[in-house]
């Protein structure tokens, strides 16, 4: 059986062996006829040949860096154009805001009824909050009782007491704080107390 097996396999290694011959002289035969190509192309002026591919492939080269450099020039511009597209509509929602501020501020000279002009005020804090809430602006939730988190708030006082919660427990927020797109933009500023 074994000697049977190795016939066939001997009979196999030897096809395949004629066939890569017959592709090798078949291959042969293509490159004889593309070294024959460029000879006659050589016997022509082979300087001049050479120059030719030197001067096509300067333009090529020229012809792609214009592309690349008027690419780059195109991607610049649009996004200027998307910035001052971009920043005239947060603009706009926000001149209404700047009108009921000195609408506010005209009414507190003729009037002296504090209340209405404090509510007056609140109203276009709302609104401007809704122009910033609208153009991606967060705030930071931060809470009185809260633990200290460095990463959202910046203590700016800290004191001393032993009725907290946490070892640095948030007792007051002189500013929140305010995120955009996940990115922080400012942090908290906060009062700390800590245990004594």
């Amino acid at each position: 059986m074994t000697q049977k097996n190795n016939k066939q396999e001997e009979n196999l290694q030897e096809e395949t062996l004629q066939e890569n011959s017959s592709d090798t002289v078949e291959n042969m035969e293509d490159i004889v006829d593309i070294a024959k190509d460029i000879l006659e192309e050589m016997d022509d002026d082979p300087i001049a040949i050479l120059e030719k591919e030197k001067k096509d492939l300067k333009d090529s080269y020229l012809r792609l860096a214009a592309e690349t450099d008027n690419y780059r020039k195109r991607m610049q511009q649009q996004q200027e154009n998307f910035k001052k597209t971009a920043l005239k509509e947060v603009i706009e929602k926000l001149l209404p805001v700047v009108d009921n501020l000195e609408r506010s501020i005209q009414a507190s000279s003729n009037s002296d009824n504090i209340e209405s002009l404090r509510e007056g005020i609140a109203m276009v804090l709302v609104q401007f909050e809704t122009v910033l809430k609208d153009a991606g602006l967060e705030t930071i939730e931060i809470a009185i009782g809260d633990e200290f988190d460095p990463q959202f708030c910046e203590a700016v006082m800290i004191e001393e007491r032993d009725d907290i919660a946490h070892s640095m427990t948030i007792v007051d927020v002189f500013e929140a704080g305010r995120k955009m797109g996940g990115q922080i933009i400012r942090t908290a500023k906060v009062k700390v107390a800590k245990k004594k």
